[in-house]
């Protein structure tokens, strides 16, 4: 086995299943009521002068059904990490579903891949980790994934994938700078 350790009873000369080395850390979600009040109470708290202001729809499988969601997302950045603001307006989520059972705060830690979000998924489920919810895209294609916090000690991971957007998923961006406790156009 590799990683500099002896094999201990148990390992199987199997291709590792983990997830390690196909994502990378990207950000943490944070579910809010009001994205506005969110950008600024961080954006001065944390020195986070530039946000991303997206209002998004897509179509999406959440427990197993299908249905559109939607919302209003703001991406700030703390150097490598970025701060996601997550305000759910359509659709039964994980942002509306930690809105409603906990109030705003943490929701998720999000990674991003390279490779296609499918068989990571699989992966998941070979380590008996469901999925919660699904982002599709063009032909239905995994934008997204999240996994299930359930099954993973209550923690949602969000696995963004590399497939392209379809055009009609941004429905708005603006870019907002926080000046004097203000949300002014960049």
């Amino acid at each position: 086995m590799g990683g500099g350790r002896e094999a201990l009873p148990g390992d199987h000369a199997v291709a590792n299943p983990s997830l390690a080395g196909l994502i990378t850390l990207d950000h943490v979600g944070i579910a809010v009521e009001d994205i506005e009040a969110a950008m600024k109470n961080f954006g001065g708290l944390l020195g986070i002068q530039r946000w991303h202001h997206v209002r998004f729809r897509t179509r999406a499988r959440y427990r197993g059904r299908p249905q559109t969601i939607g919302g209003y997302v703001a991406t700030g950045s703390l150097g490598s990490l970025n701060i996601e603001l997550v305000q759910p307006i359509e659709g039964s989520w994980t942002a509306a579903d930690a809105l409603s059972k906990r109030g705003e705060g943490l929701y998720h830690v999000g990674y991003r891949t390279n490779v296609e979000v499918g068989p990571l998924i699989e992966r998941c489920a070979k380590e008996q980790v469901g999925v919660a919810l699904t982002g599709l895209g063009d032909d239905d294609a995994l934008l997204f994934a999240y996994l299930d916090a359930e099954d993973l000690h209550g923690v949602t991971v969000e696995i963004v994938g590399p497939s392209p957007l379809p055009n009609d998923f941004i429905l708005s961006y603006q870019e907002l700078v926080v000046s004097g406790g203000h949300l002014l156009q960049a």
